[in-house]
């Protein structure tokens, strides 16, 4: 439960006893020295009622100030607070090297509801930067500054930015006005923490942090963060076993080709080049149509049988032979050949295609899916990386103003 009556003591207490200077507490509230004395020396009393009815009354009809801004302070002093109280729930997922180095206060009890720690880091992956942590960094850092440094701070005064129009107004409406407002027209100052995680739950993180994620999804620059997320979360698996799969089936249906170069050297003879030029007359003569009842097998082994230009030393035999079967290949070789091929041959993914398959890729070949997932990984945090990048730059040409204005 967040202990939002901690912060506000001592703030009270320093205003009531700059408000009372060297004014006699009895002045002030008659019978009640005691217990302005206690609230100036921050002494909370069992009960929790830190500054009572009777006593606010007191105070606001002597000085001329509102309840209010006895309680929680002038519209500066307000905003001051709520902002402590967020960096302080935000503190709570930063790194544990860098919340140690925070100058905020530590010893205030802060544990914000699941669903109040739920809705803010989900704000937060508006930034790339911090979801790339959040879901896969932030569990591999090492003692070096360099490896963990993220600017948190900057992000969380974008939040801040965003957010403190709507946030205020809120917490005016929910927790403030309420507070003195109770059926018996009196102020419980111990009832300010549950009107605050209340007001947490059913506001900040139902309404306020969904209807801003709303409109920063629409944003071009804050959308890179929510790529970002669903990259990480539907695409890139995470804790993948390690394959030991060192070869793989391939199954290769290749026709053959039939391929010659001629290599004119200088003393080639005149019967030489007459000799090759019947040879390519007699290729040509070949019939290479499929005859009837021919099976493209047969086709493609009878072309295959057929001989041309042997022993002639001018033409190089550049022929492809006829491949169909199936034969292993070393996995991380046939994964680097898939990666290399020629942008014109991945346009289409037509399955009726035969030249090249791996038996049972999507049932007993499985370890062959999971070497495709680890090059589809390198490629996913590849992409994750430039994005960050590109959002950081993008973010640095926003100016302060603009943010205010855009939720």
């Amino acid at each position: 439960m967040i202990n939002f009556e901690a912060i506000l003591s001592k703030r009270i207490a320093r205003r009531f006893k700059s408000l009372r200077g060297i004014i006699p507490p009895e002045i002030i509230a008659n019978g009640q020295k005691s217990q302005i004395l206690s609230i100036e020396k921050e002494k909370i009393p069992k009960s929790g009622n830190f500054v009572s009815d009777t006593l606010l009354d007191a105070y606001s009809d002597y000085f001329g100030k509102s309840k209010s801004e006895l309680i929680f302070g002038d519209s500066d002093e307000k905003e001051t607070q709520i902002f402590e109280l967020f960096h302080r729930i935000f503190l709570s997922v930063y790194p544990d090297e860098l919340r140690e180095k925070s100058k905020m206060i530590k010893d205030l009890e802060l544990k914000a509801d699941p669903k109040v720690m739920e809705s803010f880091t989900d704000f937060f992956h508006i930034f790339g930067d911090f979801g790339r942590w959040y879901n896969l960094k932030q569990h591999e850092l090492t003692d070096a500054e360099e490896d963990i440094f993220i600017d948190f701070d900057s992000m969380y005064y974008i939040f801040w930015s965003l957010s403190k129009n709507k946030i205020m107004r809120s917490f005016q409406e929910k927790v403030i006005s309420t507070s003195f407002t109770e059926s018996d027209n009196k102020f419980y100052f111990n009832r300010i923490n549950d009107k605050v995680n209340r007001w947490l739950i059913n506001d900040f993180s139902s309404v306020i942090i969904p209807d801003m994620l709303e409109k920063l999804k629409t944003d071009s620059i804050f959308k890179i963060g929510f790529l970002v997320k669903n990259l990480i979360d539907e695409f890139l698996v995470k804790n993948l076993s390690e394959s030991f799969l060192e070869s793989i089936p391939l199954q290769e249906y290749f026709p053959p080709v039939k391929s010659y170069h001629f290599n004119l050297k200088e003393g080639t003879s005149q019967e030489e080049i007459m000799e090759a030029s019947e040879e390519l007359l007699r290729f040509f003569s070949q019939e290479k149509k499929r005859r009837d009842n021919e099976t493209p097998e047969e086709f493609y082994q009878r072309i295959e049988k057929e001989k041309f230009f042997e022993n002639n030393r001018i033409v190089e035999d550049m022929s492809r032979p006829f491949i169909n079967g199936t034969r292993k290949i070393s996995a991380e070789g046939f994964l680097n050949s898939v990666l290399d091929t020629p942008e014109v041959f991945d346009t289409i993914h037509n399955l009726n295609l035969k030249e090249r398959k791996i038996p049972g890729i999507l049932t007993v070949n499985s370890q062959a899916s999971k070497l495709f997932q680890q090059k589809v990984n390198e490629v996913v945090l590849s992409i994750i990386d430039d994005l960050v990048r590109y959002q950081n730059i993008f973010i640095n040409c926003i100016k302060w103003e603009e943010l205010q204005d855009f939720i």
